[in-house]
């Protein structure tokens, strides 16, 4: 087991924050930082922020939201452990050296215009990465968008908006796919515990996150979105060490030679295409999807859901033609739509009206009430050839769909086996309903649902796998995303 990793507390837990060009006009970053830094996208509410030192430097201000304004970086206070750095490029290898001398063990540099611009740009890079070490200042970017953490009520970001807390950590080299997965986040309850964009990285890296966070207890699954990858060695190593005490899921970008070619102009590096890459995905027991939506499945379906034991999935669902699309996605992600054992078919067709449909997937028909799919769901999940169970609802005249979800999902909290569900053609407000009040991950569409089943059928081989080779730290646990606070 590596050491770890060195002086990332100051980005998550610090005493104090300095905001480097703050900025008095609505609209620019350096304004936008310095009000999530004191509001964390409330309206106006100073106890939702962070409760630290603020400190915001401008040499042509004397006051901006309230605050006293230092004209230079070289009048920092003591306390001060991380600077969000919203000045031109060349401005800010001088002004990181200037903090690291007054102390500063953390920076973010949101500022775009260092490898991504060429030679030149290459250069700039360089001379941060030298002021970084030879400082010993921690520094996250350039080009980022900042971070978020939820224990600290941190919002050191130009992005206002703050996630529902929770328990995932979400580390992203794309500032703009971490803002899209952040708000996509609340619309789908999923509960954060930490956003990362790590842009350029001219110094920490994913995997020292990965490893950071891999020792914290609360952050109990992470998801990355990679485009390039610079020392394939060390993420190897830290995917080794947290994947058995905790799933890490990958989006990853830059796999086809449209993307690699895409993500080597984005950030100006190496895409995420070596054998290194490919043996900790598939040894280390990394998940590993190539959109957002399977993205975000995964995530939800993991931070709510027990692992699987196996593939053998049972559909359930109030619609015959829903049921074979369902049906068709999952043998399409790999997953066992298995034939149900006659002694359980024998149970359902008790419960059934139609005895034509209860092989898998089980139709129920449009109106089935909650108490016929109470029973079935029952029977469905006492049964030892089923894994995990599919629930698709269509909205239908005939029964109040939205009430069968309902208490189906009540239900799904006492079942020893992970059960997904998707609402077709439901209101969104349904949605977040059933995952905060029963922990449930429900989807629009069923092969979205697929998409969160099949990574709950992976993180199961991978634990079975690892007790062959070494005991596991901790089983999961099923746990509810938290409401909006």
């Amino acid at each position: 087991m590596s050491l770890p990793p060195r002086g990332l507390d100051a980005f998550f837990a610090p005493r104090g924050v300095a905001v480097v060009g703050a900025s008095r006009q609505e609209g620019k970053v350096g304004h936008a930082v310095l009000q999530n830094l004191l509001y964390a996208g409330s309206e106006g509410d100073r106890s939702k922020g962070f409760q630290g030192q603020i400190v915001p430097v401008n040499p042509r201000a004397e006051t901006i939201l309230g605050l006293d304004v230092l004209s230079s970086v070289e009048r920092l206070p003591e306390g001060i452990d991380l600077a969000v750095f919203a000045i031109p490029a060349e401005e800010v290898p001088v002004a990181l050296d200037q903090a690291g001398r007054r102390g500063v063990r953390a920076a973010i540099v949101l500022s775009a215009g260092f490898f991504e611009m060429g030679s030149a740009g290459r250069k700039l890079g360089a001379r941060l990465s030298r002021v970084a070490e030879n400082t010993g200042v921690r520094l996250i970017g350039p080009n980022c968008m900042g971070i978020f953490a939820a224990a600290s009520q941190l919002s050191a970001s130009f992005y206002g908006a703050a996630p529902i807390p929770g328990h995932v950590t979400l580390i992203s080299e794309s500032g703009a796919v971490a803002q899209a997965l952040l708000e996509q986040s609340r619309c789908e309850a999923l509960g954060l515990r930490n956003v990362i964009s790590l842009g350029a990285r001219a110094d920490v890296t994913e995997a020292e996150l990965i490893r950071y966070f891999g020792r914290d207890e609360q952050s109990e699954l992470i998801g990355v979105h990679l485009e390039t990858l610079d020392d394939a060695r060390a993420f190897h190593e830290a995917t080794r060490d947290t994947c058995p005490k905790k799933p890490v899921v990958v989006l990853r970008g830059g796999s086809t030679g449209a993307g690699h070619r895409a993500a080597k102009r984005h950030e100006g590096s190496l895409s995420v295409r070596d054998r290194a890459i490919e043996s900790a995905l598939s040894y280390n027991g990394l998940h590993q999807v190539h959109s957002l939506p399977a993205f975000l499945a995964a995530l939800r379906t993991l931070a709510t859901q027990p692992p699987a034991r196996g593939r053998r999935v049972a559909i359930v669902t109030n619609a015959g033609g829903a049921g074979v699309l369902a049906a068709d996605a999952a043998a399409r992600a790999g997953l066992d739509v298995i034939n149900l054992r006659p002694e359980t078919v024998a149970k359902l067709a008790g419960i059934s009206q139609n005895p034509r449909s209860l092989a898998n997937p089980v139709d129920l028909l449009g109106d089935a009430t909650p108490a016929r799919f109470l029973a079935a769901i029952e029977v469905i999940g006492a049964a030892r050839e089923v894994d995990a169970i599919l629930l698709v609802l269509t909205t239908q005249p005939m029964s109040d769909s939205a009430a069968v979800a309902a208490q189906v999902c009540e239900y799904a909290s006492t079942l020893d086996k992970p059960l997904v569900a998707s609402l077709v053609g439901a209101e969104r407000h349904q949605h977040e309903r059933l995952t905060e009040r029963y922990g449930v991950p429900d989807f629009v569409f069923p092969e979205t649902a697929v998409e969160g089943l099949r990574a709950l059928v992976a993180r199961g081989e991978y634990l079975r796998r690892l007790r062959r080779r070494r005991p596991v730290d901790k089983p999961h646990r099923r746990t509810r995303a938290r409401s909006w606070s």
